[in-house]
């Protein structure tokens, strides 16, 4: 047992050379799951169908959701489990529930950095989008370049995370080191501490 998931660990198709036993025993396949999400893949096809089975995984590994079958992808429990475990879950969800404005708000909530995943509508929503930043400054570099140039949103995400200065809109970034955006930065030892950073990320993104 402890061999089979030191090489499912190393890659997921290693499942399949496992014993029966193995395969048919729940309690492994979710350890599985855990060591290596890829090995959802390779479980047996009602299992990626089955809710209680995939909820249970990505509550153990966000990144399972990829490999799952396409009814748990499209259910709000299941994904937002997931996404709680890795933002990156969200890119996994059916398609309508990434352009579904109140499912994205809960993900949100949950992880700001979700917003990446979001359907491109909802980028430019500025409810969304200020829940995002709130909780993951960085956000804002998901956010539509109308809303990185929103005061209220770009003071709320370097209140959370200075470096996503780096993202704000370049007047927005210069209302800031004026000191006149709302938030905790209008102090000067803050505005300090933003001009600092906003030199040491003044290189252009990637």
């Amino acid at each position: 047992r402890n061999f089979m998931l030191a090489a499912i660990t190393e890659r997921g198709a290693a499942l399949e050379s496992c014993a029966p036993e193995l395969t048919g025993d729940r309690d492994f396949l979710l350890q599985a799951v855990e060591a290596n999400s890829e090995t959802l893949k390779f479980v047996p096809a009602e299992l990626r169908e089955d809710r209680d089975f995939v909820l249970a995984a990505v509550r153990k590994n966000g990144a399972a959701l990829r490999f799952a079958a396409l009814t748990p992808k499209s259910d709000p429990g299941v994904v937002l489990a997931a996404v709680s475990r890795k933002p990156e879950a969200l890119h996994h969800a059916a398609e309508e529930l990434r352009h579904e404005r109140d499912f994205v708000l809960s993900a949100v909530r949950m992880n700001g950095a979700a917003l990446a995943y979001a359907g491109k509508n909802l980028r430019s929503d500025r409810e969304v989008v200020l829940t995002a930043v709130r909780r993951a400054g960085v956000a804002l570099a998901y956010a539509s370049a109308e809303l990185q140039a929103d005061r209220e949103i770009v003071g709320a995400a370097a209140a959370n995370d200075s470096s996503a200065l780096r993202y704000a809109s370049k007047d927005a970034r210069a209302e800031f080191e004026r000191g006149s955006l709302p938030g905790p930065y209008s102090s000067g030892s803050a505005l300090r501490h933003v001009a600092e950073q906003l030199q040491r990320f003044a290189s252009p993104m990637p």
